[in-house]
């Protein structure tokens, strides 16, 4: 009787870290597909605006940031070249002849999958929180998840 007791824990530990892994891997892969998500709307937006003024997504150790280029007259004989700037508020960024709806869409679309990225990013670390130092392989396994996104 004993031993089946033990063997009952340790199936049920062994649940539990199974459904933890599954739940961290789960968040990964949503964090992943955010990214692609992201990348391909910011081509979109790219592609719709001319260089100057462009506001787009720059990614910034892992993490993608609203972004607004211009042009900077070189002195002398320097050559021009492209600055950006880091932006709080894209749409009010986006020059008037920039503002048609399809831009604006796709703009609102990025910042709720950056909400959505965040807040799964922030759950990462709750979890991270909860297993620290009481599940090693978890621990381990969430550290390599948090190194991916």
């Amino acid at each position: 009787m004993g031993n089946s007791l033990i063997e009952y824990s340790h199936d049920v530990a062994n649940s539990y870290r199974a459904r933890a892994i599954a739940q961290i891997e789960g968040m990964v892969k949503a964090v992943r597909e955010i990214d692609e998500t992201i990348e391909m709307l910011n081509e979109w937006l790219i592609s719709r605006q001319d260089g100057i003024g462009r506001v787009c997504i720059q990614w910034e150790k892992n993490r993608p940031v609203w972004v607004k280029w211009r042009l900077i007259r070189g002195k002398g004989k320097r050559e021009a070249f492209w600055k950006y700037d880091r932006i709080k508020r894209p749409i009010q960024s986006l020059s008037v002849d920039q503002r048609d709806s399809e831009v604006i869409k796709r703009v609102r679309a990025i910042e709720t999958l950056i909400e959505d990225r965040q807040r799964i990013i922030r759950e990462l670390g709750e979890l991270s929180k909860f297993w620290n130092a009481k599940k090693p392989a978890i621990n381990e396994h969430l550290s390599q998840a948090k190194a991916l996104v």
